[in-house]
């Protein structure tokens, strides 16, 4: 759940891999054989309960609030954006 904040706080601010870094994380799924099915599922683990337990002591009151008010929607669409290269192949 932390990764997922990181990415989502990174792209709020117009961070973008670069192409040696969007290469090396095309090989660390490769490496690790995951595809866009089981990217996806790991996506779909940002949950209401996972976040509550993982992110609730390590962020601020109100960044916490404002995330849970969307169901922590803005970190999985932060996480959508940084594999969608990899999940159009589904």
């Amino acid at each position: 759940m932390r990764d997922a904040f990181d990415i989502d706080r990174l792209r709020l601010v117009g961070v973008v891999l670069n192409e040696q870094l969007e290469n090396h994380l095309h090989d660390t799924l490769m490496n690790h054989e995951l595809e866009a099915e089981d990217i996806s599922r790991r996506i779909s683990q940002v949950d209401e309960k996972r976040c509550l337990s993982e992110l609730r002591s390590l962020l601020p009151p109100e960044v916490f609030d404002a995330l849970a008010r969307e169901q922590f929607r803005p970190l999985r669409n932060a996480l959508h954006e940084l594999y969608r290269r990899w999940l159009e192949d589904e």
